[in-house]
């Protein structure tokens, strides 16, 4: 019973991992692509009680769209950073949404792909264990 729960858990991860995606590429659809500039990195502070505390750093990024400078902060972080201070990157704005992030593949889909791919992987082991005894009749006949 447990092991059809967790295949039905699985699945749900994968359709929020793929109904994501379809929504990061219907904002995508109508968003314009423009240069930006890394300008500083800020620092996002974690602590639990296992681990301790942990830094971790969001890239403020400042662009010129439509002859307005904008800036943002991309709400992704990581320790190391993934940027430095005065890289230059894409920035994907969308402003009848008023959103806008780094045009990169793991900014963009990353949450999505990591849903998927968790989904996917539980939904495999849960089913190999659920038939495991005919692939143990299949692999080893002489013990059935």
């Amino acid at each position: 019973m447990i092991s059809w729960i967790v295949l039905v858990v699985s699945l749900i991860l994968i359709v929020f991992g793929v109904a994501t995606g379809i929504g990061t590429y219907s904002w995508l659809k109508d968003a314009q692509a423009n240069d930006g500039t890394v300008i500083g990195l800020v620092e996002k502070k974690k602590s639990s009680k296992k681990k301790g505390s942990s830094t971790t750093y969001a890239p403020r990024v400042s662009y010129l769209i439509d002859g307005e400078q904008r800036e943002f902060v991309s709400s992704q972080s990581s320790s190391p950073p993934d940027f430095k201070v005065g890289e230059s990157v894409r920035v994907a704005t969308n402003l009848a949404k008023d959103k806008e992030c780094i045009a990169t593949f793991g900014e963009l889909y990353g949450f999505s792909v990591v849903l998927g791919a968790l989904g996917m992987a539980v939904a495999a082991v849960t089913t190999i264990f659920i038939n495991g005894d005919k692939l143990l009749a299949f692999f080893h006949p002489h013990l059935s």
